[in-house]
């Protein structure tokens, strides 16, 4: 949906200033059309009745809030908490795969970045399974933005937008595989279950060697086609993670699982394996499947265990790392959304709504939802660089 330019924020303690004119507002891209464009299998809805004039943006909020407005504008404080922790955990798990110097290695004489710090071996931690990226889908030995991309958007896909973001749980610890390291699927899966054998783990009340990490391997041995963008100039990463494959790998070890592993349920959207090396009668159970299916199959394995062998979080041992502010002070963390919104709206009574910039926003993006107009930035962002989303 066609979207208006951005209103600034005010800092806090300063009021609010004044919504752009009309000559910024003709500059904002509508879709001329009063009937749905589909277009490469996407729907474009015609432009909302924009309103000629956005001056009510800097009228005052009227105080005391009435009880039902008080309630909207807390919800989406709470929005704005889980919002700020994505963004500090996107960025974390972006910066850890692609330097050079965080993911494990595997070259001719085995892992060639013994022994792991601490920062390396969280990167196994709390996986479902380890992601092998051999030489030839690297970009000179480095991993792929759009390809990390594609699996961090189907990732969150697959747990409904809310996935466990504590202490580095995610789809997959990356592997590199250098020019010199192991070719064959084979090679790689059969030592995969000594990968990280006799490392000493940190903080093991944190971080965990999942079982199915030992279970299950994927492989990314390909760059995949082209991405093609929209009319908009925008590329969809879930269109293109349907574009992609990967591997899906048994390794034998699934003494820990609560059940046998199976492909059968994917089987029927199966791409050619396209391995060589791998054979009927070679005792490698593989699939390949594409990027989305693959990353889904993970997430439900790793649903499955945590339902057999349920394990019960302690709610008050939080990932500091991605707790955020609720005032200009980084120290003062909130550990919960609850305490965050609380806290926010302690501030607001104390020096007035339109005194603290994140009410200030959450009550005028109220207003503009109830008037069908998307002003104000909203909870679901732009992930990633250019004309990804």
């Amino acid at each position: 949906m066609a979207t208006l330019s951005r209103i600034p924020r005010p800092t806090p303690h300063t009021t609010p200033r004044q919504a752009p004119g009309r000559s910024q507002l003709s500059k904002t891209f509508k879709i001329p059309s009063k009937t749905p464009i589909t277009f490469n299998g996407i729907t474009w809805l015609p432009a909302p009745p924009y309103l000629e004039d956005l001056e009510w943006t800097s009228i005052p909020t009227r105080e005391p809030l009435m009880p039902e407005m008080k309630a909207k504008v807390r919800l989406e404080l709470i929005k704005d908490y889980h919002a700020l922790r994505e963004e500090m955990f996107r960025e974390n798990v972006k910066s850890f795969w692609m330097h050079e110097r965080y993911p494990l290695t595997l070259a001719n004489q085995g892992l060639t970045n013994l022994p792991y710090d601490a920062t390396q071996l969280r990167l196994v931690c709390n996986k479902p399974t380890l992601l092998y990226w051999v030489h030839s889908a690297l970009d000179k030995d480095s991993f792929q933005p759009f390809s990390f991309a594609c699996i961090y958007t189907e990732w969150f896909r697959s747990h409904d937008n809310l996935p466990n973001l504590d202490f580095g749980h995610f789809f997959a610890g990356p592997v590199r595989i250098l020019s010199t390291g192991p070719k064959s699927i084979g090679k790689i899966a059969r030592g995969e279950a000594n990968l990280v054998a006799g490392q000493p783990w940190p903080d093991p009340q944190s971080y965990k060697l999942l079982s199915t990490c030992r279970a299950i391997i994927t492989v990314l041995d390909n760059f995949g086609a082209d991405a093609n963008a929209d009319f908009d100039g925008y590329v969809r990463l879930g269109r293109e993670s349907h574009r992609r494959s990967l591997l899906l790998v048994r390794t034998g070890d699934e003494s820990h699982l609560s059940a046998p592993l199976s492909f059968e349920k994917i089987r029927a959207e199966s791409l050619p394996l396209d391995r060589s090396e791998i054979i009927s009668n070679d005792g490698i159970d593989a699939i390949r499947v594409s990027l989305a299916t693959a990353v889904k199959f993970i997430a439900d394995l790793q649903k499955r265990e945590e339902a057999a062998f349920p394990i019960e979080r302690d709610l008050l041992l939080a990932d500091k790392s991605l707790c955020p502010s609720p005032t200009e002070q980084p120290r003062h963390k909130a550990f919960s959304a609850d305490a965050y919104a609380d806290n926010i709206m302690q501030q607001a009574e104390e020096k007035g709504i339109d005194k603290v910039s994140a009410t200030w926003t959450a009550v005028r993006r109220i207003k503009a939802a109830e008037l069908g107009v998307e002003i104000f930035d909203t909870h679901t962002t732009h992930r990633f660089q250019g004309r990804w989303k």
